[in-house]
């Protein structure tokens, strides 16, 4: 995500400033990682519910925010993964999985499982020509308006 904001224009700025609402008309990319582990209900004498822990990581807000959301609204994604991951004779329900945020003009727009990608697929991602290339596609034409110096945007990418 800090190479969205760099290049961004509407990025936040290095160091501590003020918020601006500005700050939120950007498109950017952040990860995270969501690990979900089965416990027993040691108040069921026969042992059939389970409950179960969460704990989120995240490097910055946007994808701990993100992992979250993806706990919410997509738990048919989760019921998915836990059906995947269950071995015949093993107790089930632990899930470890490795989120990518996409966030766009204030929100949330995409949260997806990268967990089996390569080192390809991530490379490609942090790739500085590819960030200016997707924030250009994605966010809002007034981004690299008139106002914008399209070759200082450029020189970022290159950085």
């Amino acid at each position: 995500m800090h190479q969205y904001l760099e290049i961004n224009p509407n990025g936040r700025p290095g160091g501590r400033s003020p918020w601006n609402p500005q700050y939120g008309r950007i498109y950017a990319k952040d990860y995270a990682v969501i690990s979900r582990f089965a416990v027993d209900d040691t108040r069921d004498p026969l042992g059939a519910d389970k409950f179960y822990h969460y704990f989120i990581a995240g490097i910055r807000g946007l994808g701990t925010w993100g992992a979250g959301w993806f706990i919410d609204r997509c738990p048919d994604a989760l019921a998915a993964l836990d059906t995947k991951a269950m071995v015949p004779g093993e107790p089930h329900g632990d899930i470890q999985i490795l989120v990518e945020v996409v966030f766009d003009n204030y929100r949330i727009i995409d949260v997806k499982d990268v967990s089996d990608e390569d080192q390809v697929y991530f490379d490609k991602q942090i790739n500085p020509p590819y960030i200016l290339d997707q924030i250009k596609k994605h966010h809002q034409p007034d981004t690299f308006g008139e106002d914008s110096d399209s070759e200082d945007v450029a020189g970022l990418a290159e950085a």
